[in-house]
């Protein structure tokens, strides 16, 4: 009777450990969700391409310019909890979802291509639009990026 209480509960401690240590493996959603916003520029000399990626508490803005032999410029920065709070609730993961790949016709007419691209859990969706024409039902976080993008006054 012993024997078997004993293995019994070294049965369950093992169990125990597994499944801790696979959670402290898995992410959490606001690990693998990636919030990424762009504005590129066809005829344009200087950086004038701009990736500003958003994830939990790490912000990146990368500026290129379209001649690949000019170094791009990378400024590196932290969102704050309460900030990163309020751009994910700005954003409807399944309407995003839905929206159309591509609104208008962009850099059509040598404007620029914004786009907003979102992963989570491993998969990826990308918008892209005329510069300064987003569609109505995104304004609401593209504001939050724009904000964020221009808070790197230091990297020109």
């Amino acid at each position: 009777m012993k024997a078997n209480l004993l293995k019994l509960s070294v049965a369950l401690l093992l169990l125990s450990l597994i499944v801790t240590a696979c959670k402290k493996d898995q992410k959490t959603p606001d690990d693998s969700l990636v919030i990424s916003y762009g504005l590129d520029v066809g005829l344009c000399y200087g950086y004038c391409n701009n990736k500003l990626t958003v994830k939990k508490d790490h912000i990146t803005l990368r500026r290129t310019d379209n001649n690949p032999a000019i170094t791009a410029k990378v400024c590196e920065g932290t969102i704050s909890a309460e900030d990163w709070n309020a751009l994910k609730a700005s954003i409807n993961l399944i309407q995003f979802s839905k929206l159309n790949d591509t609104y208008g016709c962009p850099g059509c007419t040598d404007g620029g291509i914004s786009w907003v691209e979102i992963t989570y859990n491993g998969t990826t969706k990308r918008v892209t639009f005329d510069s300064g024409k987003e569609p109505a039902n995104m304004s609401a976080y593209l504001n939050i990026l724009r904000q964020h993008r221009d808070s790197f006054k230091d990297c020109n």
